[in-house]
């Protein structure tokens, strides 16, 4: 009895071995790295040749950040994935592989942008948002404010946050006392 016990613990021990996929070796920009300049791109490196099967980059606002990311369906041991137009904050990447043996590995990383120059983005869109600050005084809903600016997508986004924070900050210490 002994014998056979020892000769299946033997073997789960072997086939987990086996079962060893590849790691991520390099990542650019760096686990943890604080950058100054926005990337283009973003560099995955790994021990061994995989499928990237799966590419998230969410920003901070816990949206997913559009990519070039595209699901591989031949082992490579480098993927470069361009990104656009970051802004400042917390970045966090998820990845999935597939491995030469089928099996699937996952992982992620975070790195930080905190450029001193504000992107293209925010240069080209900062004097819109700011009219549609002040144009709210002349509209009836926020909504028109956003549409007689023209404020795209993104921008709209960043403005209905700015007056949920602003009707949180004015009107929440007015209505607790």
């Amino acid at each position: 009895m002994n014998t056979k016990k020892l000769v299946t613990i033997s073997l789960l021990l072997f086939s987990t071995l086996n079962w060893a996929h590849s790691d991520l070796d390099v990542s650019i920009p760096e686990a943890g790295e604080t950058i100054t300049t926005p990337p283009d791109k973003i560099v995955l490196i790994y021990t061994e040749p995989v499928k990237l099967i799966k590419f998230e980059l969410i920003g901070t606002d816990n949206q997913t950040v559009d990519t070039s990311f595209k699901p591989s369906f031949e082992d490579y041991a480098e993927f470069v994935i361009k990104v656009n137009d970051l802004d400042n904050g917390l970045y966090t990447v998820l990845w999935t592989i597939m491995g030469g043996d089928g099996h699937m590995g996952v992982g992620d990383f975070t790195f930080t942008l905190t450029q001193s120059q504000p992107n293209k983005h925010a240069n080209h869109h900062c004097n819109k948002l700011i009219h549609a600050i002040i144009s709210l005084g002349h509209c009836d809903t926020d909504n028109q404010a956003a549409d007689l600016c023209g404020l795209c997508p993104r921008c709209r986004n960043t403005f209905y946050r700015c007056l949920v924070q602003l009707h949180s900050s004015h009107f929440g210490a007015t209505e607790k006392n």
